[in-house]
C-alpha cells in the first residue's frame, strides 16, 4: 500500500466542526506522511462587506444592516480556533507531521498553489449545507485542471457501505485510478467494484481479482451511475483525472449526486 502522501485538508469559512472528522475518516491507515489543515478566510467576503450597498441578513429576521467587519473578524478567529483543536486532536494519530494554517486569500488561488506543495487535496463536502457544497462545486473545474494529483471529496459513508467503485477505461490514468482504489480497498477491507464505460476493457488480473465485482455501464450518465453506487453500497468512487478533465459537466453532476466520497486520481 502506498504511504507517505503530503495531504492538505481545505476548510472554507462556515465549515461545521463535524466536517473535520468526516474528512479525516476518508484517509486510509498509514496514508499520510504530512497532514496540514488550511482554514481559508475568503478575501472576497471582506471586499464585498466594504461595499456601500452591502447588507447583512439577520438570523432573527430583523432589518438588514451594514456588515460589522470587527464582528466578522472575531467570528472567523473563533471558528478557526475550534477547527484547529479538532484537527490537531485527530491528525496527530494519522501522520508523522501535522500543522494547521489560517490564510486570507482567494480559495481558488490558494488551492491552485497547493498542487506544487501537496500530493493530495482533501475537501469535506456537506450536501446538507448547500452553500458549502456549492463552494466546492465552483472550484472543481479549476482543481481538475491544475490541482494536486489526487483530490478527495469526502462525504459520510452510506450505511453498510462495503465496496469501492472505480471507473476503468483502460487508459494509463484508468490504471492509476485502479491502483488508488486497490490501496484504499486494502486499507479498509472493502471489495472492489469495477465500472467499465462503453468500449472500456477489463484491466489485467491482479491481487484479489477473485473478489472484484464488474459492472459494464451503458453510458457516462450521472443519475444512473449514482443509482448503481447506492444499490451496490459504495463507500468511495474513484475516477481517472483524464475522464474528469474531458467531461467536466458529467463529473460535476456526479459530485452533486454520488451517495459516497469521490476521489479523482491518476
Amino acid at each position: 500500500m502506498k504511504t507517505g502522501y503530503r495531504i492538505l485538508l481545505s476548510l472554507n469559512a462556515g465549515a461545521p466542526a463535524s466536517l473535520v472528522e468526516q474528512a479525516l475518516e476518508a484517509l486510509w491507515p498509514g496514508m499520510a506522511e504530512e497532514l496540514v489543515g488550511l482554514f481559508i478566510e475568503d478575501s472576497e467576503i471582506f471586499e464585498m462587506a466594504r461595499l456601500p450597498v452591502a447588507r447583512e441578513i439577520r438570523r432573527d429576521g430583523g432589518r438588514p444592516r451594514p456588515p460589522d467587519a470587527a464582528s466578522m473578524e472575531r467570528e472567523f478567529r473563533q471558528q478557526a480556533a475550534r477547527l484547529r483543536e479538532i484537527f490537531e486532536r485527530r491528525a496527530r494519530h494519522l501522520a508523522r507531521r501535522c500543522a494547521f494554517r489560517v490564510a486570507r486569500s482567494s480559495p481558488a488561488m490558494l488551492l491552485r498553489e497547493a498542487s506544487e506543495e501537496f500530493d493530495v487535496l482533501l475537501l469535506a463536502d456537506s450536501p446538507e449545507r448547500p452553500e458549502y457544497h456549492w463552494a466546492i462545486r465552483r472550484q472543481l473545474a479549476l482543481l481538475i485542471q491544475a490541482g494536486p494529483r489526487m483530490i478527495v471529496i469526502a462525504r459520510p459513508a452510506q450505511p453498510f457501505a462495503r465496496r469501492i467503485a472505480v471507473l476503468c477505461d483502460g487508459s494509463e490514468a484508468g490504471q492509476a485510478a485502479l491502483r488508488t482504489a486497490q490501496e484504499l480497498a486494502a486499507g479498509r477491507d472493502l471489495e472492489l467494484l469495477l465500472l467499465l464505460p462503453p468500449g472500456g476493457e477489463a484491466p489485467p488480473s491482479g491481487p484479489g481479482e477473485e473478489n472484484w465485482r464488474v459492472r459494464r455501464l451503458p453510458g457516462l450518465e450521472a443519475t444512473s451511475i449514482s443509482g448503481l453506487l447506492r444499490a451496490e453500497g459504495a463507500a468511495f468512487l474513484v475516477l481517472p483525472r483524464r475522464i474528469a478533465a474531458a467531461q467536466p459537466a458529467v463529473i460535476a453532476e456526479l459530485v452533486d449526486r454520488a451517495p459516497c466520497s469521490v476521489i479523482l486520481s491518476g
